[in-house]
């Protein structure tokens, strides 16, 4: 009997920022300026945070977001030393990766990352 392929997984390395697994919806943001964007973020999602949507925006009412994502993912060379320490605390997988991983990525994905080893896996 012939077995089926098994799927190809895509597999991105980055830097893993805080340990933990999880696994759910890629929801890529562009701005978190945008509050209607962020009303739609679930538990089921991973946020995806570019460039221009996250690095230079940090506020300390993001907390709550930290409360509802299942992970975070950021783009490498970002100064995020208080994400992290808010990712750790609340027990979120956090990962970065290079920009242009991050940016062929699209929204709506099925992915998975640890935050140990940095990895990113599209399901």
């Amino acid at each position: 009997m012939a077995q089926a392929p098994s799927a190809v997984k895509r597999i991105f390395q980055g830097v893993g920022i805080a340990p933990g697994k999880a696994r759910g919806i890629a929801y890529k943001l562009d701005s978190l300026n945008n509050l209607d964007y962020l009303d739609h973020l679930t538990d089921k999602h991973i946020l995806m945070c570019g460039r221009h949507g996250f690095n230079e925006q940090w506020q300390r009412d993001w907390y709550s977001l930290f409360m509802v994502m299942r992970g975070l993912i950021t783009v490498q060379g970002a100064q995020l030393h208080h994400a992290t320490q808010i990712a750790r605390e609340c027990g979120v997988p956090f990962i970065n990766l290079p920009g242009e991983a991050l940016e062929s990525l699209p929204d709506g994905l099925l992915i998975e990352i640890d935050g140990q080893v940095g990895t990113l896996i599209v399901l």
